[in-house]
């Protein structure tokens, strides 16, 4: 048998996506991961429900996030991916990390910065709290900009 012959394979990969650089660099990484292992990707997104908004403006953002995080499969099966997109309420932390356990995954990808700079200072980066708290491997895509100074 040659190289060419043997095909690797994962099981699901679960990857966060917050429309950030870094996230959509995560999901590029964990499409070239899946075409190589022969896996399927989850892109996971989370929204934190706002208090001082009201319910129909929750849903109108939850809608929006929904189209933005659909918006990045067709990348994905293009290069033959199979793939889905899912929005999930709640703390993107631990909601991650539930939906990687949900899937039963071989590995969790996500970007080294989120999109809010604010909330990483008040809830602590998403990347920092799965390198910690995850019983699955974790990669952390650097930003495609280099470092945060």
């Amino acid at each position: 048998m040659t190289g060419s012959e043997y095909t690797e394979t994962m099981g699901t990969i679960v990857c966060g996506y917050d429309g950030s650089a870094s996230s959509k660099a995560a999901v590029a990484w964990a499409g070239k991961l899946a075409g190589c292992c022969n896996s399927d990707v989850v892109v996971v997104s989370v929204y934190s429900w706002n208090p001082m908004v009201g319910e129909s403006t929750n849903q109108e953002m939850i809608d929006q996030l929904r189209t933005e995080v659909e918006s990045v499969l067709p990348d994905l099966e293009d290069a033959g991916i199979r793939c889905r997109a899912t929005v999930e309420t709640g703390d993107p932390r631990s909601v991650m990390l539930a939906v990687a356990y949900l899937h039963k995954a071989e590995v969790v990808v996500v970007g080294s910065r989120g999109r809010s700079q604010l909330a990483e200072i008040l809830l602590g980066s998403v990347a920092h709290f799965l390198t910690h708290h995850s019983m699955i491997p974790v990669v952390v895509v650097p930003h495609p900009s280099g470092p945060a100074d």
